[in-house]
């Protein structure tokens, strides 16, 4: 965060430079420090993208590490419920496991993806975007679960 602000200083100070030499430049003098301006404001914005995928990449990493803890939450609810007949709840939570194989690789698929990021933005949105839709699968499945629960205790 400490550079995106560094780099925005330094785009508001050459962007006050640019507008003192509008007055008393030449073309070519307005023109080049015009280009400098676009090239620093390009690589602030650059800098801006990989804090905002970081920061994202978090994200996903620390909801992987709630979804865990539901599936240990789930067995343990199975566990509670020992005299009625669990196997819909059992079924449940063997999709709910096997989702989240598939929703954490869709994570690993995200932090590759952001290690290449400064190369492929694409393929960071796309990653992103798939874990997105496994993860909503993975509620999906737990919204299930939730539901036969209550209905069974």
């Amino acid at each position: 965060l400490a550079t995106i602000k560094e780099l925005e200083e330094r785009l508001e100070t050459e962007q006050a430079r640019v507008e003192s030499l509008v007055d008393d430049a030449s073309a070519a003098e307005i023109r080049e420090a015009i280009k400098d301006l676009k090239k620093l404001w390009q690589d602030t914005r650059k800098a801006q993208k990989k804090v905002v995928a970081l920061l994202m990449r978090n994200k996903a990493s620390d909801l992987v590490g709630k979804y865990d803890s539901m599936q240990e939450n789930m067995q343990k609810r199975i566990e509670r419920l020992s005299l009625t007949d669990t196997s819909e709840l059992e079924a449940l939570a063997e999709k709910y496991d096997a989702q989240l194989v598939i929703v954490k690789e869709a994570e690993q698929a995200v932090k590759d993806a952001h290690d290449t990021f400064d190369d492929d933005t694409e393929a960071f949105k796309q990653a992103q975007q798939t874990l997105r839709q496994e993860a909503a699968a993975l509620k999906e499945i737990l919204r299930e679960f939730t539901s036969k629960f209550n209905e069974l205790k």
